[in-house]
């Protein structure tokens, strides 16, 4: 008896663990796809959160909401290059 008690508490304890892992944000993380030029970038078309922080990736693999492939007229847009630094990191908000 005492083993099942042993067992139960164990998994238990597990499941409590596994879970308060996951609502700060452990269990989705952002995925990566190969890339022959650079290596890895972020896959396309994400939205979730991590560590509390809402984080999305648009269709151009870019950390931002979705743009137009054309820029409008009399939209201003700005390149940044950089590393992770740049993009943020899973502890910087989308905001």
């Amino acid at each position: 008896m005492a083993a099942i008690a042993w067992a139960a508490g164990t998994i238990a304890a597990l499941v409590a663990i596994e879970l308060s892992l996951r609502s700060v944000g452990l269990g989705n993380p952002l995925l990566y796809v190969a890339d022959p030029q650079i290596g890895y970038l972020l896959a396309p078309n994400q939205t979730l959160r991590r560590f509390g922080k809402r984080i999305q990736i648009n269709s151009f693999s870019m950390r931002s909401p979705e743009i137009a492939a054309i820029r409008p007229p009399g939209t201003l847009r700005i390149l940044l290059l950089g590393d992770s630094i740049a993009n943020g990191g899973t502890w910087t908000d989308q905001a």
